[in-house]
């Protein structure tokens, strides 16, 4: 409920509206959750590459994916 929550306000504060519904805001929301638990998770010896993610991310129609550059 919590993360529901966040990710209805993230959307509805959202200026540029990336991302285009509330339901895709919590799926990414739980795409970076679980990309960061394969990150920092010991007992994963294959990291997900930058690539895949973008490929899993992909297929949420209602996401636009930006490579973002720091």
């Amino acid at each position: 409920r919590v993360l529901d929550t966040i990710t209805v306000l993230y959307y509805n504060h959202q200026s540029h509206k990336v991302l285009k519904t509330s339901d895709a805001t919590y799926t990414f929301a739980n795409a970076i959750i679980l990309l960061n638990s394969d990150l920092h998770n010991p007992q994963n010896e294959t990291k997900m590459s930058e690539e895949l993610f973008t490929k899993y991310a992909k297929r949420l129609t209602t996401v636009r994916i930006y490579r973002w550059k720091f």
